[in-house]
């Protein structure tokens, strides 16, 4: 089995002591990790050279954590250099329970004016969903989104993940598989989304079959 590695774009969590930030992995020469400079109000938090680090990150079902030390911090718009001095390991696995259902759901790029586009969701957790984007996304792009649920608009920004390698017909247009993680997302959206996914799985375990099918819930459009 190969060793946990983050990816290029792949978003990221840069801990130092007690504190970590929001970052992003820009590329990686041998072990070493370029890492995007923390946003305006973490930059507090960057670390000196020679400082003990560690990476964390989400990949599939598993929150994974990768010791480092800091090379270099580069400037004028710092890049943090860290030197890898260890394999990646999983601190956590996802508890979060993916159903498969059918949600509508529009989704655009995080800046004003963007174009919206309408789909509906190829499966959803508490802390994320699946769907086929009209266009091919890049890991670490943010989306905004809003999802009907059970009649009411959940608002929240998407991060994207994983994205499929090719694209699939979808009713005669180019679509991608998109998965993305949820960020900025309220407590009562979540509770709500997550009040969704344990009534489907318990209408599943109900009729103590396996679905053969996604179940739709409310009306959509599709891409």
């Amino acid at each position: 089995m190969r060793n946990a590695e983050p990816v290029r774009n792949q978003p990221m969590w840069l801990k130092t002591g007690e504190r970590s930030a929001p970052t992003r992995l820009l590329r990686r020469v041998k072990s070493t990790l370029y890492v995007q400079a923390l946003r305006e109000g973490d930059r507090h938090l960057t670390p000196t050279l020679g400082q003990e680090v560690e990476v964390r990150w989400l990949d599939g079902n598993n929150f994974y954590a990768m010791p480092g030390v800091v090379e270099e911090v580069l400037d004028p718009i710092p890049v943090i250099l860290l030197r890898i001095t260890g394999t990646g390991t999983v601190l956590e696995r996802r508890g979060a329970p993916r159903v498969k259902v059918l949600i509508p759901l529009e989704y655009s790029l995080a800046r004003p004016g963007a174009e919206v586009y309408t789909t509906t969701t190829l499966d959803l957790s508490w802390d994320g969903l699946r769907f086929p984007a009209a266009f091919r996304a890049w890991l670490g792009l943010e989306l905004k989104m809003e999802l009907r649920v059970d009649g009411e608009i959940v608002a929240v920004t998407g991060r994207v993940v994983r994205v499929a390698p090719q694209a699939a017909d979808l009713r005669g247009r180019e679509a991608w598989e998109t998965a993305v993680q949820f960020v900025n997302l309220l407590p009562s959206g979540r509770l709500r989304i997550r009040t969704l996914v344990e009534r489907v799985l318990a209408a599943s375990a109900a009729r103590d079959v396996r679905p053969a099918r996604a179940a739709r819930v409310g009306a959509g459009q599709s891409l």
